[in-house]
């Protein structure tokens, strides 16, 4: 599930070819305002998705819980792109770490206001994410979390 918005649908555009060299299908369920959120679960429902990939965004996790409880009642799985669903109830979140993200902004605003040039500075990508594996749910849904991930979560929630 994806927010329409520009910025999603021009990363959609970038990674989906990606994605379906995998041999996977995606389904772009698209979500306009807060209440199209329960149509959005029940559509991938009827599409029979065998997975949810809920996008970062105030429309998706504000309330936090609200896609973990419409997704639980489908038995649904779900990546968030964001931590607090996850604490709210959902299965999965594999994010940028937004506190080393940060840090390099400010190394950059730094560097900017010494005199350096933007154009002449490299552009980066995020080198750590933080894994948060929410083990009750998974449980609830009859996943069954290979000890290899859980050895690599940052997080880990019983």
């Amino acid at each position: 599930m994806i927010p329409t918005n520009e910025d999603y649908r021009l990363a959609l555009a970038r990674e989906l070819p990606m994605v379906t060299q995998l041999g996977l299908q995606v389904d772009v369920i698209e979500v306009r305002a807060p209440e199209d959120v329960p149509g959005a679960v029940e559509k991938a429902k009827a599409l029979r998705a065998e997975g949810v990939l809920v996008m970062g965004d105030a429309i998706l996790n504000t309330p936090p819980n609200r896609v973990p409880d419409l997704l639980a009642k489908t038995s649904l799985p779900a990546l968030y792109s964001s931590r607090d669903p996850v604490l709210a109830g959902g299965l999965i979140s594999y994010i940028p770490d937004m506190i080393a993200i940060a840090r390099r902004h400010a190394q950059y605003a730094d560097r900017i206001l010494r005199g350096a040039s933007p154009a002449e500075m490299p552009v980066e990508q995020p080198t750590r994410y933080s894994l948060v594996v929410n083990l009750k749910t998974a449980k609830a849904l009859g996943l069954t979390v290979s000890p290899s991930l859980l050895s690599q979560a940052d997080e880990v929630i019983e």
